[in-house]
């Protein structure tokens, strides 16, 4: 039986670094662009939302986009809680751990006939387990 030995140069090794770079890269951007930044303070979330939902947004798009980032969703239409013509919403919840008990972030996506984004609430707290 003859052993054969493999001598690897430089630019193999080099080549083979970049490939593995490229690939991680490739996750990290992947992954990356569906999570949502979510805080503590409820203005910071919705700036961090608008950031990938901008108002605007086709609603269905806006479905999508949030529910890749963990949130479910519900489409509510003709709800009555103001008095302002945001009748229609995209309502979605999304809960993790918060120390003590469980944080929730709500948010609500207000359409009209439209069907594009035109805002967005966002409300978050602690619930016991």
């Amino acid at each position: 039986m003859t052993l054969v030995r493999h001598r690897l140069n430089r630019g193999s090794l080099l080549v083979g670094f970049a490939v593995t770079l490229v690939i991680a890269l490739g996750f990290v951007w992947l992954f990356g662009q569906r999570r949502i930044r979510l805080y503590r303070d409820d203005a910071r979330t919705r700036a961090a939302v608008l950031e990938r939902v901008p108002v605007g947004t086709a609603i269905d798009s806006a479905r999508q986009i949030i529910e890749a980032a963990g949130f479910v969703c519900a489409l509510e239409d003709d709800v009555d809680l103001t008095p302002d013509p945001w009748r229609n919403r995209l309502y979605c919840a999304r809960s993790g751990c918060g120390g003590i008990g469980r944080r929730e972030w709500r948010i609500s996506f207000y359409f009209a006939e439209s069907r594009r984004v035109e805002g967005v609430r966002v409300v978050s707290g602690i619930s016991a387990f």
